[in-house]
């Protein structure tokens, strides 16, 4: 079952720091060598590669430990990231009222409210209708060759949150659109042009919304906006972190998972023997592919935290007020927590032993949405076309700071 990942002598020369090969084109498509690189150096090293300077982490168990220690805050990185432009502003204040950035009391607050409805026993209730949406999408698929992101990726998770929200069918392009105009935010490569969509998105989303939240105080309904607005209205969250968590809702809950969706593909595509294994018991292995897909290849490639405190990290001293980055991916493939890292697998004996949604109080609120989506996906997917193939074509990935997730991925279904 062993795929080994190339040896770093086989690709382009490397350039320093280390960790800036990461995000170069030679590099995006298997990130893995530079990480091992990287862990053997040290599990955690501090970097210069973007002002002020921060610490990184490549190894997993100084990763689980920063992630659910409370001496870690988030709501300040974005003080030292913000300014990406002039006409960054308002972007950056909806960012920053995410519940994802902010600290106790604001995220318990907030938290509480929003995870009413995504409660693995609330999440479960919602897999017929999910098995519906996979079916509607297989069935409007025409081949023989397809852009799995543009037929798949994308519409599924975009259908699912928009109908979780209440937004009505005929919006959901909008949405669509906006989520990813306001993904570009987070680009490494940001220019003028995608800032200015991207503030754009943020603007349109919080009109847009407002207007729902408005329909719904007068029209109540059976939908998670009008649980938002009985909340703010009970005064448990303002109007601001209501519109705000509810664009996180969408933007996340879309991107995440489109990415969860096309890099399994991608990646089970590319191991034969897995493939075989899998369109074989595609019920019975739908859980552990999407485990070992959020592993392997799951759609985060940073997560950051400030320390509030002078402390100490596995015999690594950091001051107040410094930067800690953890690559997930490189985490996900530690040898001393999951053997033969570097291959993907179908077997391993703790699948969810990854960080791929984060820990502590910021695990991830859709985990339990984007792992129902995957399974059934993967599943319904590769049961209606288990002979599908990659084209050869090389695979586009997104130059994202955060997410990691590919923006085509065409593939012959039979």
């Amino acid at each position: 079952m062993s795929t080994d990942t190339p040896e770093l002598s086989d690709m382009p020369e490397l350039i320093e720091p280390l960790e800036l090969n990461i995000f170069r084109p030679e590099f995006l498509d298997d990130p893995r060598p530079i990480y091992t690189r990287l862990r053997e150096r040290a599990p955690i090293q501090w970097s210069d590669a973007f002002p002020p300077g921060f610490w990184l982490v490549t190894a997993h168990a100084p990763a689980a430990e920063i992630l659910r220690d409370p001496r870690f805050g988030k709501s300040e990185f974005w003080a030292s990231v913000g300014g990406r432009g002039e006409h960054d502003a308002a972007a950056f204040q909806v960012v920053r009222r995410w519940m994802s950035q902010l600290d106790p009391p604001d995220h318990t607050q907030v938290r509480k409210v929003f995870g009413r409805t995504f409660m693995p026993r609330m999440v479960e209730l919602l897999r017929p209708r999910v098995e519906e949406i996979v079916a509607e999408l297989l069935d409007g698929i025409e081949g023989p060759e397809v852009d799995f992101v543009e037929a798949f990726a994308f519409p599924l998770p975009i259908i699912v949150i928009c109908e979780i929200l209440g937004v009505p069918a005929q919006d959901r392009d909008d949405f669509k659109k906006w989520s990813a105009d306001l993904a570009r935010l987070f680009d490494l490569d940001l220019t003028p042009e995608s800032l200015e969509r991207s503030q754009s998105a943020v603007l349109n989303f919080s009109e847009y919304l407002l207007r729902l939240v408005r329909a719904r105080r007068a029209d109540p309904r059976d939908d998670v906006l009008t649980m938002l607005v009985k909340a703010h209205d009970e005064q448990q969250i303002s109007e601001d972190d209501m519109v705000a968590n509810a664009i996180l809702l969408v933007w996340a809950g879309h991107e995440t998972t489109m990415n969860l969706l096309a890099n399994g593909v991608l990646t089970l595509l590319r191991h034969p023997a897995q493939a075989a294994e899998f369109t074989a018991r595609p019920a019975e292995l739908a859980e552990r592919l999407t485990e070992e897909v959020l592993r392997f290849e799951g759609p985060l490639r940073t997560t950051a935290r400030v320390a509030q405190e002078d402390l100490e990290i596995a015999g690594v001293p950091i001051s107040k007020g410094q930067t800690v980055i953890i690559l997930p991916q490189a985490a996900n493939s530690d040898p001393a927590v999951f053997p033969d890292p570097h291959a993907f697998r179908l077997d391993r004996e703790q699948p969810r032993a990854h960080h791929t949604f984060g820990g502590g109080i910021h695990f991830c609120l859709g985990a339990p949405l984007a792992r129902l989506e995957g399974e059934i996906a993967f599943r319904r997917f590769f049961e209606r076309f288990p002979n599908a193939r990659l084209t050869g074509e090389a695979p586009q990935w997104s130059p994202n700071l955060f997410l990691r997730g590919l923006s085509r991925l065409p593939i012959v279904l039979s």
